[in-house]
């Protein structure tokens, strides 16, 4: 892949994790399901967010997972802004 495709791939992934923040930031929770298809990540609102952008925005400290994960050592399926977070 060529230098600046990457670089531009990388920015549109980085504004789109900063926008499921910003949602996050409003309230909306982010929530990881399983599906014959395989994961699919969502908002609380219903809009489908890309697995490469969810990842990007659980990476974020300001992130917190639920703990609500079906075994043990696996990541959660409800993630949270923490109050910190939250502020503007």
């Amino acid at each position: 892949m060529h230098a600046n495709t990457a670089r531009t791939q990388n920015l549109r992934l980085n504004r789109a994790a900063a926008q499921v923040l910003d949602a996050m930031r409003g309230g909306e929770i982010l929530h990881l399901e399983f599906h014959r298809t395989g994961a699919r990540w969502l908002l609380s609102g219903g809009q489908h967010i890309d697995s490469r952008v969810a990842r990007l925005a659980i990476f974020n400290p300001d992130v917190i997972g639920d703990g609500d994960a079906l075994f043990p050592h696996i990541t959660s399926q409800t993630y949270r802004l923490s109050r910190q977070g939250m502020r503007p």
